[in-house]
């Protein structure tokens, strides 16, 4: 009896810290938030598709209204970023605490420039929404020309989706690895530094470079299809039917702008732990650059 005892007690697991639960709370939220986000990207790449298979001529018994696609997109997004504003706030509340009480030596500055980045990313969700819905109910009174210029335009939207789509899925690598990371600090067989505890700062710098690379590319499609409705149709069309176009460039100005700040953020967070000896990423620095390329590669094959 003792000895099963003594056996059971050995398998027991450490007793996990409070500033680890609240992380891993925050890590839940940040995973249902990505899946959202995910599953927004199916609608955006899915309008996008459609915008593109129309000007290209072909035709369906069926054509669903793409601007539906775009509304579902916009509505999830929203959802999703809101959640991620709250988890950015809490753990940046969590470590402002932290230095508050002496634990940490580092600055806090880059947790909470990503913080403050999160509320511009709801705006920009929230002024896409509103164009979105306004773009569902515009009755087209322009025929717009297709044009060589104009097919490009609508393939760089469609590429820029399937960005966003790998950026979402860099995060939710990083989100995972997270995890791992978390549970290995009391993993007895993880626990003596012996094996290989991936970084996640390294998917987390991935998907910022690419989030900005599809806001960049999104911000250049918003003001070509502005400037071609202004060519096209000047004559037939007043103010307000170009509002969404106006409102499409306004918000991508904001994503670029808050996807910067998150991407510098990020930079300077891997550089800080990269320079400190933090668990889990002091033995892995050479393993940190071969994951670098090969999901550089990965991602590069998907896109071409």
């Amino acid at each position: 009896m003792g000895h099963k005892y003594k056996k059971h007690h050995k398998a027991e697991k450490k007793n996990i810290s409070e500033n680890d639960k609240k992380i891993l709370y925050l890590l839940n939220i940040q995973l249902q938030s990505i899946m959202i986000y995910l599953t927004a990207d199916v609608f955006f790449y899915n309008f996008a598709l459609i915008l593109l298979e129309s000007a290209c001529g072909n035709k369906s018994d069926y054509k669903p209204n793409e601007n539906v696609f775009l509304v579902n997109g916009c509505v999830l997004a929203l959802i999703a970023s809101i959640l991620i504003s709250h988890v950015s706030f809490t753990a940046y509340e969590n470590i402002h605490f932290r230095d508050l009480n002496g634990e940490i030596d580092y600055s806090t500055n880059p947790e909470e420039s990503i913080a403050i980045s999160s509320l511009y990313l709801i705006l920009l969700f929230f002024i896409n929404l509103i164009g979105a819905i306004e773009l569902y109910k515009r009755v087209n009174i322009c025929t717009i020309k297709v044009t060589p210029q104009w097919i490009m335009v609508l393939k760089i939207q469609l590429q820029a989706y399937k960005i966003r789509f790998l950026g979402d899925y860099s995060f939710l690598i990083a989100t995972l690895e997270s995890f791992e990371l978390i549970n290995s600090k009391y993993d007895n067989s993880k626990s003596n530094g012996k094996s290989n505890i991936q970084n996640p700062d390294i998917p987390a710098l991935i998907g910022a470079c690419l989030y900005l690379v599809e806001r960049i590319m999104l911000l250049y499609v918003s003001y070509q299809v502005y400037s071609h409705l202004v060519n096209e149709c000047g004559d037939v069309i007043d103010s307000k039917y170009l509002e969404p176009n106006k409102l499409a460039i306004l918000g991508n100005i904001i994503g670029v702008i808050a996807n910067s700040v998150s991407l510098q953020s990020f930079i300077e967070i891997y550089k800080r732990n990269v320079d400190r000896p933090i668990f889990g990423r002091w033995k892995i620095k050479l393993y940190c650059y071969r994951s670098v390329k090969i999901k550089f590669d990965f991602l590069l094959l998907i896109i071409k």
